[in-house]
């Protein structure tokens, strides 16, 4: 497994709710914004991404 996770910043609106569900613990709200400061430890759950309301989240397995 070798995750990217991205956080498009104009779409985040802070809400939260990924830094706090995360089972890795992968975001940090930063300035408002979420960001996936342990991108490594992230499991591929995919859970972040119908929690986000906004669209905000893109998680990839960027391993063949």
């Amino acid at each position: 497994m070798k995750p990217h996770v991205v956080v498009i910043r104009e779409r985040c609106n802070g809400c939260k709710l990924c830094v706090e569900l995360c089972p890795a613990s992968v975001f940090e709200l930063i300035d408002g914004i979420a960001v996936p400061v342990r991108e490594n430890k992230c499991i591929l759950c995919y859970g972040c991404i119908p929690i986000c309301e906004r669209k905000a989240i893109i998680v990839e397995d960027l391993d063949p």
